[in-house]
């Protein structure tokens, strides 16, 4: 993924952020926020959560998605 953002579901595991509104709230201004995508075991289906809860397809009137930039964790020696 680049660094635009695309209405495309991500399929690959990782952070994104993602502005997004679902069903219930209609009316409401996108919400921008984290997201984990995690592939399920069988490597098929992806799922989504963001703030502690699932974000589904079906349940989402609008989604745009961009690739997160997380950093590796410091090394232990640099925590001392």
């Amino acid at each position: 993924m680049s660094d635009m953002w695309t209405t495309e579901w991500p399929r690959e595991a990782g952070w994104y952020w993602v502005s997004h509104v679902s069903v219930r709230g209609r009316e409401e201004a996108p919400r921008l926020e984290p997201c984990l995508v995690r592939v399920a075991s069988n490597g098929k289906s992806p799922f989504y959560v963001a703030s502690g809860a699932f974000l589904f397809k079906s349940e989402t009137v609008y989604a745009q998605w961009q690739k997160m930039v997380v950093p590796d964790a410091p090394a232990r020696e640099a925590t001392r």
